[in-house]
């Protein structure tokens, strides 16, 4: 949307042209809803949705939408989580339901607008709360932005939902190679065994790898060691993808970072989440030499004479040993793992020609998702 308003163009609160559906349902199964949306449901920047559950296994939601009305994640909105409802439902009040208010807005852009960055930059400003922030209706009510006459929005909507198909139909190619990856994995790691003891894999790490290593990050270290800027400690919610994608809050300061030497991270190691989600790994590069894995991660540094990185970050994200860990998992409220438990992994580890073989196989479908 420009800045500078055209002939024709009107600048107007969101909430001028916007209503917040209210409506609700006490019972939803007895009044004919079938499926239910949680914010988990809907994935940043993917306009459909394409993930629910049945409300005829329970649900606790109680919020009304029909098709054709937005979805707008009120939760964490930097998540950036937005979808066109396609069908009638129930949804989590984590979500707003919102549609136009009259025949200024055309109901073919109203999406579009909660895509803007400038919306979600007013979404994500006017959010309170630590731990899980959330925005709320009189704050987005209050959001200005310029609106063009109904031909204009019509143009600028069929441009915008032309763009989404390509875009859908990316993240279609880029699911299918996700399954192609999982595929390639259960066929060069077919099964994992567990031993009841510490087993041979002990002989393919750095010395001490497999010892109990967890950092003292959390608990030890004063609120006065956390700076701004300075050392990033990597955490589990800093992996996505099999990637470190924006450690760096909170960091250490240069003094305490010296102190912490042995949590320092070098290129080639192995990050393993250690509670919640489990199965999230990833390789350390270059870029992240020296940065501090953080108490919720195990640091694995392969003996790279028998052993590749590369070959042992896909044995960890292989299904089977994904259920494998799973399985070794101990705790209620947030399940976690420690090296012994690692330890116990059996696997048959070949000559380091073939490791390269099979690894790059898998390395060339993540380069295709990388793109």
């Amino acid at each position: 949307m420009p800045d500078n308003l055209k002939k024709g163009w009107s600048r107007v609160a969101f909430g001028e042209v916007v209503r917040l559906c209210r409506e609700r349902s006490g019972d939803p199964a007895a009044d004919g809803f079938e499926r239910y949306v949680g914010l988990d449901h809907l994935e940043p920047g993917d306009l459909k949705i394409r993930r629910w559950g049945n409300v005829a296994d329970g649900t606790t939601f109680t919020n009304v939408f029909r098709a054709g009305q937005v979805l707008f994640g009120k939760r964490r909105a930097y998540q950036r989580k937005v979808a066109v409802a396609n069908f009638d439902g129930i949804c989590s009040g984590d979500i707003y339901v919102f549609e136009p208010k009259n025949d200024k807005l055309l109901p073919e852009l109203l999406p579009f607008i909660c895509q803007t960055d400038d919306f979600f930059g007013h979404a994500v400003g006017t959010s309170a709360g630590s731990l899980s922030p959330r925005t709320n209706w009189d704050s987005l009510a209050s959001y200005e932005f310029p609106l063009p006459p109904i031909e204009e929005q019509r143009r600028i909507a069929s441009i915008c939902t032309q763009y989404d198909c390509c875009q859908a139909a990316t993240l279609l190619a880029l699911n299918k190679l996700k399954l192609l990856k999982k595929s390639v994995l259960s066929s060069v790691f077919p099964s994992v065994t567990c031993g009841k003891s510490s087993t041979q894999l002990q002989q393919y790490f750095d010395a001490g790898t497999l010892e109990m290593q967890t950092g003292p990050f959390g608990t030890v270290l004063s609120a006065k060691e956390y700076t701004e800027h300075g050392w990033p400690i990597v955490n589990p919610t800093d992996i996505t993808d099999g990637q470190i994608k924006h450690a760096g809050n909170p960091c250490i300061s240069e003094e305490t970072a010296k102190r912490l030497v042995h949590y320092r991270m070098l290129e080639g190691d192995i990050l393993l989440v250690r509670k919640g989600e489990i199965d999230k790994s990833c390789i350390v590069k270059s870029a992240h030499n020296g940065w501090l894995v953080g108490s919720d991660c195990i640091r694995l540094r392969c003996n790279r004479t028998a052993l590749l990185p590369a070959y042992m970050l896909y044995f960890l994200q292989s299904p089977g040993t994904s259920r494998a860990l799973s399985s070794f998992a101990q705790g209620t409220v947030m399940p976690g793992l420690n090296e012994k438990m690692l330890a116990r992994l059996e696997l048959n580890i070949p000559n380091l020609k073939e490791q390269h073989s099979q690894a790059h196989k898998l390395i060339e479908i993540d380069q295709q998702l990388e793109r």
